[in-house]
């Protein structure tokens, strides 16, 4: 990507940040165009730095690994409140630990205030962000003592969280998927259906009991829109470990499945073993791609002829709004509705490409 935006933009100055420019700032910084690396305890202040690369004279100020937010030029419908960074676990594949460190928590209060902000800046939408969400914990608040505190504090904005593991699903965050203002929609990684790969992955969990999961929040909410990840060619990945992948997918249906291949990152406890074909990992990672419009289309059919609430997100060339439940709907621009604004939107039709068709429920319909 750096080269490409220098091919691109041979002028620019390329400042870069993240994941790897804490493990390997040292190839960073050698890459043609970049001008500066920044540390991912940096990042809250990039827009500093970014100034000083112009000439600007910028006040020293103190970073967070948090950040704060800033009042967004109008028209913005959704920020991002990161109230976690770091991760103590240590999946055999990853290196984020050893980029971000261990597992830190936001105060509590001082994230209660923020997502107050956001709300009174015009924000309709805060997602719940951090490294390992899901082990948050102030005190004796966890993360769903915190999502029900921002939602007690607030009074319109809705609240969506990120990603989030299995075993980190609590009952009570559960039972808050039919909060009104909390997003009916979780993304928990999966990354294999099998109990040997997910074992030499260092994964915290079993397929049956992320079955068992699954299935749980969908009983208390058939509604609830869950996505996830899977990686293929994972080191030593057999054609019955893909297979048992394969059924865990056919059984739960997800309607979004983020899919990708191992990549090997030194260092890792992974990186030591034997790699598994370049070309078996992309033929699995199609198939299962070959799915994902099934399976999305078959949640989306749950709504046909049904109202959701949603987001504008966008009426001018063409009506957009995101559903709490995560589905992009379509609507004709004539409506005018205004961007930021949250409308029951009545579900038209279902293309075969996943396009949905809606338009927004009038008020006489809403009332009767």
């Amino acid at each position: 990507m750096i080269r490409y935006l220098h091919r691109k933009n041979p002028n620019s100055k390329i400042l870069v940040t993240g994941c790897l420019a804490q493990t390997d700032s040292g190839l960073l910084a050698s890459e043609p165009g970049v001008v500066l690396v920044v540390d991912n305890k940096e990042k809250s202040i990039i827009s500093d730095y970014i100034r000083m690369l112009g000439g600007e004279a910028v006040a020293k100020r103190e970073s967070s690994v948090f950040g704060f937010f800033r009042v967004l030029p109008s028209g913005h419908t959704r920020a991002y409140l990161k109230v976690q960074d770091g991760c103590d676990y240590r999946c055999s594949y990853c290196k984020i630990p050893d980029a971000r460190g261990s597992a830190v928590s936001r105060n509590a209060a001082e994230a209660i205030r923020e997502a107050r902000t956001m709300e009174d800046a015009g924000i309709r939408e805060i997602v719940i962000t951090g490294i390992n969400t899901g082990t948050y914990k102030d005190s004796e608040k966890k993360l769903d003592d915190l999502i029900e505190s921002i939602l007690h504090a607030t009074k319109y904005v809705r609240i969506r969280l990120s990603s989030i593991e299995p075993e980190l699903i609590t009952e009570k965050l559960i039972q808050l998927t039919r909060h009104p203002r909390f997003c009916r929609f979780f993304h928990i990684p999966l990354q294999s259906g099998s109990g040997r790969i997910l074992k030499l992955m260092q994964r915290h969990y079993t397929p049956s009991y992320f079955i068992n999961k699954i299935n749980k929040i969908k009983n208390f909410n058939p509604d609830i829109f869950l996505g996830t990840d899977v990686m293929t060619g994972f080191p030593g990945e057999s054609d019955q470990d893909f297979n048992e992948t394969m059924y865990v997918l056919e059984t739960l249906r997800f309607p979004n499945i983020h899919v990708f291949r191992y990549s090997r990152r030194s260092g890792t406890a992974a990186s030591a073993m034997q790699e598994t074909d370049k070309t078996i990992a992309k033929k699995r990672s199609e198939i299962i791609k070959g799915n994902i419009n099934i399976y999305f289309n078959e949640y989306a059919e749950r709504f046909r002829n049904r109202s959701v609430p949603a987001i504008v997100e966008g009426s001018k060339t063409g009506g957009r709004a995101l559903g709490d439940n995560f589905l992009r709907l379509h609507f004709d621009p004539s409506y005018g509705l205004k961007r930021g604004s949250i409308y029951n939107f009545f579900i038209l039709d279902i293309l075969p490409d996943g396009k949905i068709m809606s338009r927004p429920v009038s008020e006489h319909e809403q009332t009767s």
